[in-house]
Parts: C-alpha cells; structure tokens; sequence
C-alpha cells in the first residue's frame, strides 16, 4: 500500500522531472511541508510547473492528484476490509481458544475436587482397615479368653458336681444303714424299752460266751461303716458319732429325728448339686453363644476389611487416572493460553498497525485534497 504512492509520486517525478516551476513558493502549500509525504509530493509539483505551459502543467497535476486521492481511498478502503476480515478471523479464534480454556478450566476443577475426594475416601479406607483388623485381634484374644475361662470353669463345676455326687452317695449308704437300726440295738449296753431281734440274741449270747474275743459286734454302727467311706465322711462320722452313740441308749423317735436330719442334708446336698449343673449348663451355653457371636462378628470383620482393602484399591486408581488426566489437561490448557495470548498480541499489533497507517493515510488523503483544491483553484483557473 505504501510502496504503491511511493511508486505514484516516483511516476510524478520523473514525469516532470524536465520541468521547472517553484510552486513550493506559494504560501497556501507552505504549510502542508510539515510531513516528508507533504513535502514530497510539493516539490514534485513544483517540479511539474518548470515548463511553459503553466495551465497544461497544472490540469496534468490535477488530474495525478485526483488518482493519488483515489488510490489512498481505494487503499484504505481495501486495507479496512482486510484488517476486519483478519481481526474477525483473530477474535473467533482466540474466542474458540477461550472456551476451550475455559472447559479445559472446569473439567480441572472438577478433577482436583474428584481428586481431594478420592484422597479423603483413601484415608478414610486406611483407618476402617486398621479399625477392622484391631477388632479381629481383640476378638480372637477374646475367643482364646473365653475359651480358657469356660474350661477352667468346666474343671471346677465337674469337680463340685463329682465331690457333691459322692457326698449324696455317702448319705445314701448311711441313710440305708440307719434304716436297719429302726427296731433293733448294737447289742452295747441294751435298753429294756427296745425288744432284741433273734439275731441280736445270739450275737449277745456268742459275745457272753467269748469275752475275749474283739468283733464288729462292740462296735456302734458308724464306727463299723468309718473303716469303709471317704475322707469326707469320715469329718462327718467324728461329727455325729457322740449323738449316733446316744442314741444306742434312745428311743425309736431320736433314730427317726437322726434320719430325718441327715435326709434333709442329703436333699440339700442334692439340691446343690442339680444347682450346680444347671448353672453349668447355663455357663456352657452362654459361652457356646458368645463363641458363636464372636467368631461370626470375626468372619464380618474380615468381610469389611477385605472390602475396604478392595475400595481402597480402586480408589487409588481413579485418583491416579484422574491425576494424570489433570496434568495432561493442564498442559494442554497451558499450551492454548499461550496460543491465545500470541493471537491476542497479534491481533493488537495488526490493530495498532491498522490504526496507525490508517491515520498516516487520512493525513496524506488530507494534503492531496488540499492540494488539489489549490491547483485548481489557484493553478487552473488562473492565466499565467
């Protein structure tokens, strides 16, 4: 665009370069010397007017400037629809780059808080399965507790149950034995108010007629049966002996208030013993249902733990897919402001520059218009 008035005043020149005329003289053209484009183009048509014919100088000089003024139009005119059919072309595709950064921006966005709530998830996970596999020691703890407790608790409660068993066993013997006192003497210092059984009668006329000889038969009847129970009756036989051997000399009412008493303890003594493996099956059960709770509360735990170890997983592979979705996407958005900002810097230069020519040339437009009214005014019309 520049070049073509560059070559149209170069053209003026050489046109009149065989002409003399010192138009740049006139004080209306003094003025428009102030820009190179205005003193140029003056001397040049003060170089047209170096020939004789002043008038056909003057109307060949007015004609160039009307091309001149022309072409500067057509130029601008050209110049304006390239600049705004290329800003145009700038703007709709740094708006493009922008809405893509901007979508870019959002799936990052979403990505980090994916991201941070992946990592939240993670955490979370870690402590349920440390909860979980704490949870699993301490009830496998309980259940070796539990099982020890019950079978030390099963030693102890058979061993009550055996001791009172034979202690029931013993009473029942005693009892048997006792019942074969009712009506009958040991034949020691013989009461007259208890008849003698004829067996009796002749252990009494065998001891008469044996004096020296020592049998069961001096003996009261807990003595004889002392050589034969436990330990545990034996307590019980230096307990009772003083009033079993009272009753040698009693009635049938004191033998029948001895067997009643040791009937009661006996019957107390079984009422223990029933209590006894009551409350051991009750312990054995309870202990079978806190087993089985247990190690089904276990089985869960484990369940649980094996489920957050598979979340866990897959919680760090979503939040690695997603990280690296969000570096490549970054990059991405990195490289398209980069690009949209050199658009924009491009698009601001090509204004600039626009601008710029386009005042030069609205300068130029305005000497050659100016001049133009001069030649014709001052320059055709006049008679040299």
């Amino acid at each position: 665009m520049k070049q073509l008035n560059v070559c149209l005043i170069l053209c003026i020149t050489l046109f009149t370069a065989s002409n003399a005329f010192q138009f740049s003289s006139l004080l209306e053209v003094q003025q428009l010397k102030s820009s190179i484009f205005g003193s140029n183009l003056i001397e040049t048509i003060a170089l047209t007017f170096q020939t004789e014919d002043k008038v056909s100088a003057a109307k060949e000089v007015l004609t160039m400037l009307e091309e001149l003024s022309s072409q500067l139009s057509s130029d601008q005119s050209s110049d304006t629809e390239k600049f705004t059919t290329k800003t145009e072309e700038f703007d709709s595709h740094i708006n493009q780059l922008a809405e893509e950064i901007a979508a870019l921006t959002e799936r990052i966005n979403y990505l980090a808080s994916e991201i941070e709530r992946l990592n939240a998830l993670i955490t979370q996970a870690d402590a349920n399965i440390a909860s979980f596999a704490e949870r699993i020691v301490n009830l496998e703890a309980l259940l070796q507790e539990m099982a020890l407790a019950n079978l030390n608790d099963n030693k102890y409660y058979e061993e009550k149950i055996s001791s009172l068993g034979k202690l029931y066993n013993t009473f029942t013997t005693i009892l048997e034995r006792l019942d074969k006192l009712t009506g009958s003497v040991s034949a020691v210092n013989v009461p007259t108010h208890i008849n003698l059984t004829d067996a009796e009668k002749r252990d009494l006329e065998w001891k008469n007629e044996n004096p020296n000889v020592e049998s069961n038969l001096d003996k009261s009847f807990l003595q004889v049966e002392s050589e034969t129970v436990s330990n545990m009756v034996m307590q019980m036989t230096q307990d009772y002996n003083s009033f079993l051997e009272s009753t040698l000399n009693a009635d049938q009412g004191a033998l029948k208030k001895l067997v009643s008493i040791l009937s009661s303890i006996q019957e107390d003594i079984l009422n223990q013993k029933l209590s006894t493996v009551k409350h051991l099956n009750n312990i054995n059960e309870k202990y079978q249902e806190m087993k089985t709770s247990a190690e089904a509360e276990i089985e869960a735990n484990k369940a649980a733990k094996k489920s957050q170890e598979e979340n866990r997983l897959r919680y760090i592979a979503e939040r690695d897919q997603n990280m690296e979705e969000k570096a490549n996407k970054e990059k991405r958005r990195e490289l398209l402001e980069t690009e949209k900002s050199l658009n924009e810097s491009l698009r601001d230069q090509l204004k600039a520059t626009f601008q710029k020519e386009k005042s030069e040339r609205a300068a130029e437009v305005e000497v050659v218009n100016t001049l133009i009214r001069i030649v014709e005014n001052r320059l055709v019309q006049r008679s040299f």
